[in-house]
């Protein structure tokens, strides 16, 4: 059921011109994918449209998950000459490929799609000030942005009128400062309040670390500032974090349609800290809840290595290629809303 944010934003487009060829490529054109992993500053990797010619095999990635099929430095497709953007943000201790199901399925639809690992907050260089400074993450994808932009091999290909940006748990939260949302210094707390004691060797969410924070050394114009990125025109947030940190809707405005996918479950029975607060912030704005999925269902599929150890990320979640497929076209139709 469509909100009312949706049809709001239908009009606005429809008065002013808003995005509204964000989404003219065809639904059902199916290309082959190209990908090139990029380095300096950032590391990370484009996937892109590629001619039916071009020889897919495996794309590498880590052990416990699935690997999608690819055709590593192909050609880009030649036509259309201009082609839509969309940057993914990963979640905190994450890496650039966790999102890699999204790619896959927007590049095969002729959309050029960039992903980068956050400075600080990645699962080989984490640290507490990383999971915290949300609003860094945000200015490094503005940054990312603007290398892709101004140097990157495809910079030409990209349709600058039509970019958006989608990411999960802390992704989530990070383009939403994108889109115009903001912090509250006043409610700025723990993105985890449940964090389970365990074992030092094993504390990739830094419980101990936070539960001593001082989340009052950082400035409040540092944290209420805008960090909108204008380039942006719509943004996907999926199970976002940060949901008690952020101002309310009456005393702000999202910039950006947006659209809110939440999981139906909760992360643990402790968890619940990231679907319910976000709809109660922004009731206007156009969300869809996932049947099946919980808080980790947004990640990479699991490969029969990461299930049959049991890997935490795997827990739980057995129909994680339906949820991901459930979640594409969800996202696919949002963004087809402005033709």
């Amino acid at each position: 059921m469509r909100s009312r944010g949706f049809w709001f934003w239908r009009l606005l487009c429809v008065q002013c011109g808003v995005l509204c060829q964000i989404g003219t490529l065809q639904a059902t054109m199916s290309y082959h994918v190209g990908y090139r992993d990029v380095h300096n500053p950032f590391e990370g990797r484009v996937w892109y449209p590629a001619p039916l010619t071009a020889k897919e095999g495996p794309i590498p990635t880590a052990r416990l998950f699935t690997s999608q099929q690819g055709a590593k430095d192909a050609p880009v497709i030649s036509h259309p000459q201009k082609l839509p953007l969309l940057l993914l943000s990963h979640g905190s201790g994450g890496t650039f490929d966790r999102l890699d199901w999204m790619a896959d399925f927007f590049a095969r639809r002729g959309w050029i799609v960039a992903a980068f690992n956050h400075p600080g907050n990645t699962r080989e260089n984490n640290s507490v000030e990383g999971l915290v400074r949300v609003w860094r993450r945000a200015e490094q994808l503005s940054a990312f942005l603007t290398v892709l932009l101004d140097r990157d091999p495809l910079r030409e290909s990209i349709d600058r009128e039509r970019i958006v940006a989608a990411g999960h748990s802390a992704g989530g939260a990070t383009v939403l400062l994108l889109a115009g949302t903001r912090l509250s210094y006043e409610r700025f707390q723990n993105p985890i309040p449940f964090c389970a004691p365990r074992p030092r060797e094993f504390d990739d969410e830094h419980c101990a670390e936070l539960r001593q924070y001082n989340f009052r050394q950082h400035s409040k114009n540092e944290i209420e500032r805008s960090y909108r990125d204008t380039r942006v025109r719509a943004v996907v947030a999926l199970d976002p974090a940060f949901g008690n940190s952020f101002r309310p809707e009456e005393e702000q405005k999202l910039l950006a349609p947006t659209l809110f996918v939440f999981a139906k479950h909760r992360k643990d029975p402790s968890g619940a800290i990231f679907t319910k607060t976000f709809q109660h912030l922004f009731p206007r704005h156009l969300s869809v809840t996932v049947p099946g999925a919980i808080h980790i269902s947004f990640v990479s599929s699991c490969s029969v290595f990461g299930l049959r150890i049991a890997a935490p990320i795997c827990l739980g979640d057995e129909k994680r290629d339906e949820i991901h497929e459930r979640t594409n076209h969800e996202v696919e139709q949002f963004l087809h809303g402005w033709k």
